[in-house]
């Protein structure tokens, strides 16, 4: 920079130049407001361990306190904050907030909207307001979201019933350009919300106080000088680059963010604003205009008053296209037993809430007695559990996006999170018998029996339980169940041997959120327990029947209906990308499972089901063609091939109401940079994908990212997301944290087939070599580091099942996937569920949660309806008041419990 630019009012103008159009489209309006925000992107664990991360964060935080102004985007952060060293900066920050100077975010940590639970987001925004109102702020109703990876189209409806007014964030949306810097974003049921791209990323005027000069070189008055300069060179263009994006919408309000990754934000902000807006307003004669540090509730309120709403565009849709910025989906596979850990952990939170909720409203209104499992003890559980597993859904976490270092939290936090919410569960089901749990390795089994059926629907059930205590020297059993009318049902319970104890197991049929008691009896037979090799390729129940093919393929009937399907072909293929994006190959080459031979075992064959073992192989390349221990310039495969041994137990029930089949995958992964996936053919497809999401079935194409020659991401991406269950045609396929699946096409381009990923390993961070640049993605995502656990080495189990129903509608759909994934409870008899609360509908209704308030003093009931037509429900038990709340509880209205409609959408009603 010449000493002539340095003293030159000129030097911007000659630097950028506004564009014309734009500068008379400003000069024409009366007022012109550019919000600056002053924050930093504090993820909770990013590419190092959370201790790490903690201290870094330490040192950014600890420069907002003598700001005055910044935004705080996650509770988290502060939380951990004054939990640790910096409890004795507390009163400073509580003074910030009270002064108006730090705005809270309601939120807290910076979610992953995919991969988290459903029920996630409104936790994260319960805990997050929750702290943020206890430090004294008082956060905007917006949700601010600067770089999770793309969003469900649901997103709208799950916002609006949180009492979120708007969403602003960085990745996903592709149609800036048609739809102006601001728009409307509406989900089906009509849910609207303002979204608030942040044009230019959460960091478009990152470090905009930084002249790049040797500070010590210049006089501190030249200093101030430069910085204005510099600012203003940042404004202009900012202006330049997305300017007509805010003509388009008439609104000469532009959203500026001051801050990035871990920075520490600028600490003479406001003297520097206000020298670059008098020099903007004089060079660009603007009459009107203010350049000032703000908050996102200031600049939301600024777009409420000052925008017509009814002129905003609309749009309907996911948000997953890498036009401007890298949405990074490859994150749906890596780190697959993260995955599969956070479902283990929220499936047995959500039974903890159900069973919880129904003690509660027992103790207030049925006359159940406290014992040592007292109510505030249980309510706590659950919270606790709750508060456990929220900051592995932070989207860096949950996404598998860090070096290996990063992770050992995470999983013990799972771990946590699953324990604390088991022992709530048993405490729970122990209480509603009037009994305690014992707290050993089982509940207590004794010859009576509470057999549990947490889900919202009637079903024939699975329970499995340890053949322990009173149990522990029977040879075999049958379950009597006690009916209503006095009258007994007997059912068969098969008995098989696992690695710890001998299992018994039995399928009954139970109403929703009910319970049945069950007499157990010692019976002299017994299952066989021996694993028995067997020529038989053909094994029938009532229900299905299964043919196993050469190389251990499946061909799979289901008996009542004749449709069939062929499935359970294992495939192979190698990737040279990294934990944010599969790249393939150069060569593109896919091995199968067709024809490596197999093997078959008798694991079990009782009256409950009939299992049998598939042992099968794949041979692959040890890796990439390239030396390890270096980022690698690989694009091929190694010639050099190892064998991978896969066994799959394929089990069947004998109860013909079940019309599920059931896998469990045991993959030993000798292999580097590649992606296994298990295959399935789709019968009568119609060319559409339905997946689930949070409180949506979303449909899809075969191929439903886009891509484009100058995007971030160029190139289209076939592999998707779901929740638990994806249907094709006349097959459905659930998954036990199992999020990708890639619906292929044949020749015609036709969806004939459906791939469920089980392994895609890597060993790198993120990959931007010279020479072998990834064809999925442009540059880098991040820090070139090594992930050697990324590779996914070592032996992995997976569990999944198929249905022929997969025409089913969306509520069926949903029912029949929480039915596969949430075995029945047990615990002592007497337990009797049925009485405190029932849900009667005319169709099936999602129970997404039914669980305790944090003050214990009501249940909130969460009730989706996953179809445009109206559901009618009926609510009986042990309440006295129902109420329509939001998400957390607040009243927004009465009804009447035996008459509710739930319409297309989420429902949540308070019961007390």
């Amino acid at each position: 920079m010449s000493e002539k630019l340095l003293h030159d009012d000129n030097y911007e103008e000659m630097r950028e130049p506004v564009n014309p159009e734009l500068l008379s489209w400003l000069q024409s309006k009366d007022k012109v407001v550019f919000d600056v925000i002053p924050h930093s992107h504090l993820d909770y664990a990013w590419y190092r361990d959370r201790e790490s991360s903690k201290m870094r964060e330490v040192e950014a935080f600890m420069k907002t306190l003598s700001l005055d102004h910044f935004t705080l985007e996650q509770m988290i952060t502060a939380k951990e904050f004054f939990d640790g060293a910096g409890k004795r900066f507390k009163d400073e920050f509580l003074d910030m907030v009270e002064d108006g100077r730090m705005e809270l975010i309601g939120m807290y940590m910076q979610p992953d909207t995919f991969l988290s639970p459903q029920e996630l987001r409104f936790w994260n925004f319960e805990v997050g307001k929750k702290y943020a109102m206890e430090y004294g702020g008082k956060p905007p109703a917006l949700e601010y979201i600067p770089d999770t990876f793309g969003f469900e189209e649901t997103t709208p409806m799950v916002l609006k019933h949180a009492g979120m007014k708007a969403i602003a964030f960085k990745r996903g949306f592709e149609h800036q350009d048609k739809f102006g810097a601001i728009f409307k974003w509406r989900y089906g049921d009509g849910s609207e919300v303002i979204a608030l791209p942040l044009h230019g990323g959460y960091g478009n005027v990152s470090d905009m106080t930084n002249p790049h000069v040797d500070r010590a070189s210049v006089s501190p008055e030249e200093y101030l000088k430069l910085q204005v300069d510099a600012a203003a060179l940042s404004v202009r263009g900012l202006i330049n680059r997305y300017g007509n994006r805010y003509k388009q919408i008439d609104f000469p309000h532009i959203l500026l963010m001051n801050g990035n990754d871990f920075t520490k934000p600028d600490e003479n902000l406001d003297e520097v604003l206000a020298g670059a807006e008098e020099k903007l307003a004089k060079q660009l004669k603007l009459s009107n205009f203010t350049l000032k540090a703000s908050t996102l509730g200031h600049y939301l309120d600024l777009v409420e008053n000052n925008i017509d709403n009814s002129k905003l565009n609309i749009y309907m849709g996911e948000m997953r296209s890498g036009m401007e910025d890298n949405v990074l989906r490859g994150i749906d596979s890596t780190r697959m037993d993260l995955k599969q850990k956070m479902n283990v952990a929220d499936t047995r939170i959500y039974d903890a809430g159900v069973l919880t909720s129904l003690m509660l409203l027992a103790r207030k209104h049925g006359g159940l007695a406290e014992n040592d499992h007292a109510t505030w003890q249980q309510v706590y559980g659950y919270h606790h559990a709750v508060e456990q597993l929220l900051p592995v859904g932070s989207h860096d976490t949950v996404s598998g996006c860090g070096t290996d270092d990063a992770y050992p939290l995470p999983y013990s936090l799972l771990s946590g999170a699953w324990k604390t919410a088991n022992q709530t569960a048993r405490n729970s089901l122990a209480a509603l018998a009037g009994r305690e749990d014992d707290y050993g390795a089982y509940p207590r089994m004794e010859h009576r029996q509470t057999f549990a059926n947490t889900t919202p629907y009637a079903r024939t059930m699975v329970v499995e339980f340890p053949m322990e205590g009173d149990l522990e020297h029977d040879k075999g059993l049958k379950a009597i169940v006690e009916t209503e009318d006095g009258n007994s049902v007997t059912y068969p319970v098969q008995i098989v041997q696992k690695v710890d104890t001998r299992y018994g197991y039995a399928t009954i049929p139970v109403e929703g959120l009910s319970s049945v008691q069950v007499w157990l009896y010692a019976t002299d037979a017994n299952n066989s327990l021996e694993h028995e090799e067997t020529t038989r390729r053909e094994f029938a129940t009532r229900r299905h029947s299964v043919r196993v093919l050469a190389g251990g393929e499946i061909e799979l009937t289901d008996r009542q209906t004749g449709r069939t399907t062929k499935g359970l072909l294992y495939e192979d293929q190698g990737d040279r990308g990294d934990v944010y994006n599969y790249c393939s190959t150069d060569d593109e080459a896919v091995i199968t499972s067709r024809g490596a031979g197999e093997t078959v075992k008798i694991i079990s064959d009782g009256d409950v089901f009939t299992e049998i073992e598939i042992a099968t192989e794949l041979t692959v390349p040890k890796g990439l063609k390239a030396i390890n221990g270096k980022i690698r310039p690989g694009r091929e495969r190694s010639e050099k091939l190892v064998t991978m041994p896969i066994t799959t137990r394929v089990r069947m029930y004998k109860d013909p109401s079940i019309d599920r089949v059931e896998f469990k995958s045991k993959v030993v992964n000798n292999a580097r940079d590649h992606r296994v996936r298990v295959r399935f053919d789709t019968p009568a497809s119609d060319g559409t994908v339905r997946a689930k999401e949070s409180y949506g079935i979303t449909t899809r194409s075969a191929v439903p990212i886009r891509g484009g020659a100058h995007w971030q991401e160029p190139l289209p991406v076939a592999t998707s997301h779901n929740q638990g269950v994806v249907a094709i045609g006349e097959l459905s396929l659930m998954g036990k944290g199992l999020p990708e699946y890639e619906a292929l096409r044949n020749e015609n381009g036709g969806i004939n087939e459906v791939a469920l990923t089980l392994i895609r390993g890597t060993g790198y961070l993120s990959r931007e070599d010279r020479g072998s640049e990834l064809q999925t993605r442009k540059g880098g995502a991040g820090p070139g580091y090594g992930t050697p656990g990324a590779q996914m080495l070592g032996t992995h189990e997976f569990e999944f099942a198929v249905n022929l129903a997969g025409d089913k509608p969306n509520n069926e759909l949903v029912a029949a996937q929480y039915d596969y994934t949430h075995a029945g409870d047990y615990s002592y008899g007497s337990a009797n569920m049925g009485d405190v609360l029932q849900v009667k509908c005319d169709r099936p209704v999602e129970v997404s949660a039914l669980r305790p308030t944090e003050d214990g003093k009501a249940v909130l009931l969460r009730m989706v309806n996953y179809e445009d037509e109206p559901i009618s429900v009926s609510l009986g038990g042990m309440f006295k008041k129902a109420k329509l709340t939001d998400a957390f509880g607040n009243e927004l209205d009465t009804v009447n419990a035996q008459n509710i409609e739930i319409k297309r959408g989420i429902t949540t009603l308070r019961l007390s």
